[in-house]
């Protein structure tokens, strides 16, 4: 396994245990502060708002090999300085501020860091899965970190904590940066690569625009899940260890079905052209109904447990097929701009979700749930038009 590939891995894992945390419990921090549904959705989702179209953009120059090193190294120290502010921020309004700055951040890191991934192996499907492997990992424990902080300090207290994740972590690309040795990244395409280049069926329906939908149906529901969880459970006195639990196993059985993609047969029977269309579908219907379990009210809990459980599997395959298609089997030379525009249909989700729930709320903290499905209905009626555009 080349060193940078393992560099950007222990990247990824630092990045990933604090962007669970910073979606979850800001949402919370507006809540303490006084902030309506509507600008808690917009806390939720102001971030992801940014990361709809700039991953498009930073993508298209991640192409580059020099240019991608400069926007990690670039990505974490504008996510260092915004981590500093959330200990400080005093009102809603800042908060917003300070997350679209975040969502700079994010969208400068993760195309660069999956074109690397994807061209330093000659089997990319398989870097994609370890990729995922490592940073669900990480995803899976954020939320028991951040709430177990808060458990024993205070919510302002666990933003130190991540500040100096992140500083840590940026120390540490930049000494990776100074260091003469790199291996090489592998631009030229590979065997392998260009025999799924070509093997492509053109006429196969299910194309970019099926995916690329997919994957924003799919990221609307995880931002409501993460967003509104908090807020609502503090409303009706479920503990914030609770809500840990609860996103610790959305994590947690992403990270499990991300094991399995690492195993070949697996992997196979997920990614195989003539599954792909329909594994996606039954998992963006049993995603986008898992949100309504939560408004059944139960005080042990349990409930959200399991409905956060079924959502973090089915997430996982429609996370893992659209990346295949969009950056496994992209051409080697756009595979950045592949990856920007896989990384900008997870924004417009992320977005659509907290923001078009928060405004549809009318002050409940529960009618945000709903907003998935009703996503997936629009989905469902449009999918005859959207399936007729090629790839």
């Amino acid at each position: 396994m080349p060193s940078e590939f393992k560099r950007y891995l222990v990247l990824s894992f630092n990045a990933d245990l604090i962007l669970p945390i910073y979606s979850i419990f800001l949402p919370l921090l507006a809540y303490t502060l006084r902030a309506n549904v509507f600008e808690i959705g917009l806390v939720g989702g102001a971030a992801n708002a940014v990361y709809c179209f700039m991953p498009f953009f930073m993508g298209r120059f991640s192409d580059r090999r020099s240019v991608r090193k400069f926007f990690v190294a670039s990505s974490f120290v504008v996510l260092s300085v915004v981590s500093i502010s959330y200990i400080f921020v005093l009102n809603p309004i800042t908060l917003i501020v300070a997350r679209v700055f975040e969502g700079i951040g994010w969208a400068m890191l993760w195309p660069a860091v999956e074109a690397v991934v994807r061209d330093s192996a000659s089997d990319a499907k398989k870097a994609l899965s370890v990729f995922n492997l490592t940073w669900s990992g990480a995803a899976a424990i954020g939320p028991l970190v951040g709430s177990a902080l808060i458990f024993l300090t205070t919510i302002r207290d666990m933003f130190i904590v991540t500040s100096v994740i992140m500083i840590a972590t940026l120390i540490l690309n930049l000494v990776s940066l100074l260091m003469k040795r790199e291996d090489p990244v592998m631009i030229a395409p590979t065997p392998q690569q260009i025999e799924m280049i070509l093997s492509r069926d053109p006429k196969n329906r299910f194309g970019t625009v099926f995916f690329l939908s997919s994957m924003t149906l799919a990221a609307i529901s995880t931002g409501v899940l993460y967003t509104f969880l908090p807020a609502y459970a503090k409303s009706i006195d479920i503990s914030v260890l609770l809500v840990g639990v609860a996103t610790f196993m959305f994590g947690f059985a992403r990270f499990l079905t991300y094991v399995l993609t690492v195993r070949e047969k697996f992997r196979s029977i997920l990614l195989a052209r003539q599954n792909r269309a329909k594994n996606v579908v039954i998992s963006l219907v049993i995603l986008s109904l898992s949100s309504l379990l939560v408004l059944i009210h139960n005080s042990s809990g349990i409930i959200y447990v399991v409905s956060y459980g079924i959502a973090g599997a089915s997430y996982s395959v429609v996370y893992a097929v659209s990346q295949t298609v969009m950056i496994a089997e992209a051409h080697p030379e756009k595979v950045g701009r592949s990856a920007g525009m896989f990384e900008s249909s997870i924004g417009v989700g992320q977005s659509l979700g907290p923001i078009v729930g928060g405004a549809i709320s009318n002050g409940s903290l529960s009618t945000p749930f709903i907003f998935p499905s009703v996503s997936l209905v629009v989905f469902l009626l449009a999918l005859p038009a959207i399936t007729r555009r090629k790839g």
